[in-house]
Formats: structure tokens, C-alpha cells, sequence
């Protein structure tokens, strides 16, 4: 796998298209932050684990098997590895910050979530369709996809079997179905 790999271009327009389908009622905008953030964790701890499938650290180890660490410290320890550039530390900061809004504040009014997502401002990952929406749960969404595919391609180029991966073979069937190990 080369450093192209790397370097793809979601369907930001399709699938714009499909979460402005429905207005976005405030559980709307909760339920679309909790989950691509969670995700977002998801694969941040399996880059953490491939990272140390890699290195062999004891303390690191022993670190990343506490039940509760803070994604702030997940992310942190992905920048020292220099497993994400700075640029990507930041955003992910700013999405998980905006999570914490949301999953912190149990009574923002449905009014001030607008302003949860004013912060996306600061967010561009060089896509003009992207950088040019509204700051709010789509854009939320598109960004926690656009990193989630991101660092499971980091994933997969630093250890190839943490990544589960299908490939089509026709419409019928799938060739090669990959579990963690």
C-alpha cells in the first residue's frame, strides 16, 4: 500500500444530498454528533492498538488498557506517534469538542445548538464543497466520515490486518472478508 492510498475523495455532494434529505430536529443533531464521534473513537482506538501491535510498549500497553481514557489523550498520544499530521489533531479536537457540548450540557436548548457548530469554522480539510457549508450536524457528519475513513486508511497502512476489508467480486458475492485479529 502506497502513500497514495491515502489520498481519496468521498462523494461529498451525494452524500450532503442524502443527509439534507430531512430537516434536523434538535435529537436529530444530538443522535448525528454522538454517533460520528463515537465512531470517530472507534477507529482511534484501533489505530492506537495497531500502533502498538508496531511498537511493543509496555507502559504504552499498560496505559491503553485503562477502561477510561480521555479521547484528548487518545489524540495526543496519536500526535507524539506522529501517527496524524497537526493539522488533523486540531479538527479532531474541535469535533470531539462539540461532542462534549453535547454530551456534557444535558439542557442546551434546542436554539443554542446552532452555536455548538460555529467552531466547525475553524475546521477545512481543503474541500471547498465542505469548507463552504453551513456549520452545523451535516457538516459534523461529513467531517467525522471524512476522518473516520482517514485514519482507518492510516490503520490499514500501518498494520493491514487491524482493518476489516471486503471486496466486491460481482453484484452476487464478496471475494475476501478480513476479521481483526
Amino acid at each position: 500500500m502506497g502513500d497514495d492510498d491515502l489520498e481519496w475523495e468521498p462523494d461529498f455532494k451525494g452524500m450532503y444530498a442524502q443527509l439534507s434529505k430531512e430537516k434536523r430536529e434538535y435529537k436529530d443533531q444530538i443522535s448525528a454528533v454522538l454517533l460520528g464521534s463515537a465512531t470517530l473513537e472507534l477507529v482511534i482506538n484501533t489505530l492506537l492498538r495497531a500502533n502498538l501491535k508496531k511498537v511493543r510498549s509496555p507502559l504504552l500497553e499498560k496505559q491503553l488498557t485503562h477502561t477510561y481514557i480521555p479521547v484528548d489523550s487518545k489524540l495526543r498520544l496519536l500526535r507524539f506517534a506522529d501517527l496524524i499530521d497537526e493539522d488533523t489533531y486540531k479538527n479532531l479536537r474541535i469535533l470531539f469538542r462539540i461532542r462534549n457540548a453535547f454530551s456534557h450540557e444535558l439542557f442546551i436548548a434546542a436554539g443554542q445548538s446552532t452555536n455548538q457548530f460555529d467552531v466547525l469554522k475553524n475546521v477545512g480539510i481543503g474541500n471547498a464543497f465542505v469548507d463552504g457549508l453551513p456549520n452545523d450536524s451535516k457538516k459534523f457528519q461529513l467531517l467525522a466520515s471524512y476522518y473516520s475513513m482517514h485514519l482507518l486508511k492510516t490503520c490499514q497502512k500501518l498494520d493491514p490486518s487491524s482493518v476489516p476489508t471486503m471486496e466486491l467480486e460481482n453484484s452476487e458475492g464478496i471475494k475476501e472478508f478480513h476479521e481483526y485479529e
